[in-house]
């Protein structure tokens, strides 16, 4: 097992853990729930996440009881790539939100999980503080800091310099670190370009003197594959026994997860304040972040053709950061 968590931890993404201030609870409820299920039990599902912007519509499924009056709901938030690892392994555990690629890696290593869909897509970003860089070709000479070693970030950001006729090592030079340290030294001004995910890019903004996106990586994916495939970020996967044994369930969280994520971008103050016991984080940020955060419900079925797409190239770069080969059929839940 310490094999494997550290295994993971080289490939997972490094998405930075932000945290909350007070508190307000959300009242309106509007996800219709099938008031059907477990009418003649009380039921406790667990469902975890990480502490991110990503569990808001985990958030506000709990807050509406979008899983019906009878379904007791206890949330899990990991903290670290050790923590999810415990939570995926975990029988009990029936619901769970994580990147697709880490998904993958999971069910080619006999984890019993299925997608459900991806609620999130794209959300990273190729950034810069001089003024005279326009595009990929202004890299070429310079330094470009990734967050995380064979991250996604790392991974798709190779697969885009070769597409711009850059050579890593050659025509520029690649710095690894991460999110906060990036963020200091963008400040200071002591590196000019970054690669930089959400909510961070809406924080730097404000701010970091001369910050701006020079590529949007969903507009990029677009670009060099098609206008047919998004670029998947974080998805739901639900325990395969669970779903197995609870097909009512998992189909009523799908519809809710997919009520939530519509509510999420509709009311982006409400949702940080659905949130902000769990996330600390600079007053409105969230708010400000949701807009660009692409919360875009698709179901695995829907979804996996851009799935595969996307796992393809992992597969083609180095394919443990998917666990070795494209997962086949059974990954993906069918309704």
């Amino acid at each position: 097992m310490k094999r494997f968590i550290v295994f993971l931890l080289m490939i997972a993404i490094n998405l930075s853990i932000i945290s909350g201030c007070s508190t307000s609870k959300v009242t309106d409820k509007e996800v219709e729930t099938d008031k059907s299920i477990n009418e003649q039990k009380e039921l406790t599902v667990k469902i975890s996440g990480p502490k991110s912007p990503a569990i808001i519509p985990l958030l506000r499924i709990i807050d509406t009881n979008g899983l019906g009056e009878n379904v007791k709901i206890e949330l899990n938030l990991y903290h670290s790539m050790e923590e999810m690892v415990t939570l995926a392994t975990d029988k009990d555990n029936a619901f769970m939100a994580l990147p697709a690629h880490t998904a993958s890696v999971l069910y080619n290593k006999d984890i019993d999980i299925k997608l459900l869909n991806v609620g999130i897509w794209g959300c990273m970003y190729l950034t810069t503080i001089d003024a005279e860089c326009k595009g990929w070709e202004d890299l070429k000479g310079g330094k470009l800091y990734i967050p995380g070693k064979n991250s996604p970030p790392d991974m798709i950001t190779k697969y885009f310099l070769k597409k711009n006729n850059l050579e890593p090592g050659k025509d520029l030079e690649i710095v690894y670190s991460n999110h906060t340290e990036i963020a200091q030294l963008l400040e200071l001004g002591n590196i000019k370009h970054a690669i930089d995910a959400e909510p961070f890019t809406t924080l730097h903004k404000e701010t970091i003197d001369g910050f701006k996106v020079i590529s949007d990586y969903s507009e990029e994916w677009k670009k060099t594959e098609g206008e047919e495939y998004e670029l998947p970020a974080f998805g739901i996967v639900v325990n395969g026994k669970f779903a197995a044994d609870n097909k009512e369930i998992v189909d009523n969280f799908n519809r809710s997860y997919e009520q939530a994520v519509k509510w999420t971008n509709e009311n982006p103050k409400q949702a940080e304040l659905l949130a902000i016991d769990q996330l600390k984080t600079k007053p409105d940020l969230i708010e400000k972040a949701i807009p660009n955060m692409s919360f875009i419900y698709e179901s695995a079925e829907t979804a996996k053709k851009s799935l595969e797409k996307y796992f393809n190239i992992l597969v083609d770069y180095k394919p443990e950061t998917v666990g070795g080969k494209i997962p086949d059929e059974t990954f993906y839940y069918k309704h």
